[in-house]
């Protein structure tokens, strides 16, 4: 009886010979003490005494003795006599609730072969449920048939544990619930991947800024005094099916890219999070997942949303980003000499303008959303600038030198002739003030960020790491 998780992959195999010369009664093996053994141990997590086992055995209406059964009786092949042996190595996989895995359930035959060693195996088999597999060979004829060298090889999958958790965070307990591999690696990240803290034995689960006790929080919240209606300890606003608090922090929600609400606990750090969710046939709203994501310029984005002028949010994909580089024209002109001149005379108001092409001519990008790649939501205008760094990626030109033509441009013209200012990256009071000497630090972010989502860009860069890792903190 071996237990096993979902993924695991096993194979099984044995050598069987039998002849026709003597005819004895069935010699099959006997597998009820050894099986009433095994869960017996498996229930207790011990190794349980002989009387013991055979008690379990029995209460548990026979289970092991009816193992055999559920398989069909081996045919005999064709011109087979009644003295030639039914037997074979057989399988079985019992889920959580000890119901047959049919998937993973069958028998390799001994064939109609006297006097030869067989080799009986199966090809590598995937795990589809948790549960215990019992291996074991029978013999249901009057002939011998000799067994040896079973073998059953094991790998597990990378699933270390599976837990099934009430929306507060509780975990539900029982067979069909909570399933943990074989072996000694421990799990320590459980609910929404949080590490759990063993100190003491206090249960709590770190969120980075403050500590999860079962449905509470260990703290109060910071801003209580807003909330009167719900406890200052509640987590997620006593609503946990609906929003999620990935760090402790602020949580601005979004449901089907659609901007629902701000979750304000005071910290600074903030972060989003997009909640999918469907209409089902009945009438009832269902979620179906989500996704987390940073924003490449807080202060800024917040108060674009406080302002209510971004209002949405779009997970942009790899093929999107590469059709809007390619039209761009950028790979036409790769080169060291053709890369800068082309960069030179189409980036400001030009076909590398990435921002007010997608917005004025292409009609792909709007002001009132944040265009989120690699779990970072960025304003079209930091879009902007990511989709431009990664154009000079493209145009190979260097990282470094793609970052101080930013600082001239926004020298040149933004704060010395002023000729840059535009209502599209004007997301209300207080985001678009008068403009600096150099390129802001969220601009930069932006541009380093799509020049190695690049590969050319990411391979020009491997050797200048600390390069990379000065203008993405």
């Amino acid at each position: 009886m071996l237990r096993v998780m979902a993924g695991d992959t096993v194979s099984i195999s044995a050598k069987a010979f039998y002849n026709i010369a003597k005819t004895l009664p069935g010699q099959g093996v006997d597998v009820m003490p050894v099986l009433g053994s095994a869960i017996a141990a498996l229930a207790s997590g011990g190794t349980a005494p002989l009387g013991e086992a055979s008690q379990l055995a029995a209460d548990l209406g026979t289970t092991a003795s009816q193992s055999v059964t559920l398989l069909p009786a081996s045919p005999p092949l064709e011109g087979q006599g009644e003295a030639d042996p039914t037997a074979g190595l057989k399988f079985v996989l019992y889920n959580a609730e000890f119901e047959v895995v049919e998937d993973n359930t069958g028998t390799k035959i001994v064939e109609d072969k006297i006097n030869t060693i067989q080799t009986l195996a199966t090809d590598k088999m995937v795990m589809q449920e948790n549960g215990f597999l019992e291996v074991f060979v029978d013999n249901q004829a009057q002939t011998p048939v000799f067994f040896d060298n079973l073998m059953v090889t094991h790998t597990p999958s990378r699933v270390l544990e599976v837990n099934s958790y009430y929306p507060s965070g509780l975990l539900m307990y029982g067979a069909d619930m909570t399933f943990q591999a074989a072996g000694d690696e421990y799990n320590g990240y459980k609910y929404n991947s949080k590490e759990l803290q063993t100190q003491m034995n206090l249960g709590w689960l770190d969120y980075g800024a403050r500590m999860l006790d079962g449905p509470r929080w260990f703290v109060p919240d910071p801003l209580a005094e807003k909330y009167y209606n719900i406890s200052p300890y509640a987590y997620v606003g006593n609503n946990p099916i609906r929003f999620i608090d990935p760090d402790g922090m602020k949580l601005v929600l979004f449901e089907n890219g659609q901007y629902m609400t701000t979750v304000d606990d005071g910290k600074d750090k903030v972060t989003g999070y997009n909640q999918l969710s469907r209409v089902n046939e009945n009438g009832e709203k269902e979620f179906t997942g989500g996704g987390h994501f940073s924003f490449n310029d807080p202060e800024i984005d917040l108060k674009a949303i406080e302002n209510r002028v971004i209002n949405k949010v779009e997970f942009v994909s790899d093929e999107t980003v590469e059709n809007q580089i390619n039209r761009s024209g950028v790979k036409e002109h790769r080169g060291f000499f053709s890369g800068y001149s082309y960069a030179n005379k189409s980036s400001r108001h030009g076909i590398m303008d990435y921002g007010h092409q997608g917005a004025d001519y292409y009609g792909d990008l709007n002001k009132n959303t944040f265009y989120v790649r690699e779990s970072i939501a960025y304003n079209i205008g930091d879009y902007g600038n990511y989709l431009w760094g990664r154009g000079m990626a493209e145009l190979g030109i260097d990282l470094g030198n793609s970052l101080m033509a930013a600082h001239v441009n926004n020298f040149v013209n933004g704060y010395v002739f002023r000729k840059d200012k535009t209502t599209l990256y004007d997301f209300g009071k207080g985001t678009y003030g008068s403009p600096s000497a150099l390129d802001s630090p969220a601009d930069q972010r932006a541009i380093a960020k799509g020049y190695i989502s690049s590969p050319i860009g990411l391979k020009s860069v491997k050797s200048k790491f600390g390069l990379i890792k000065r203008f993405i903190p």
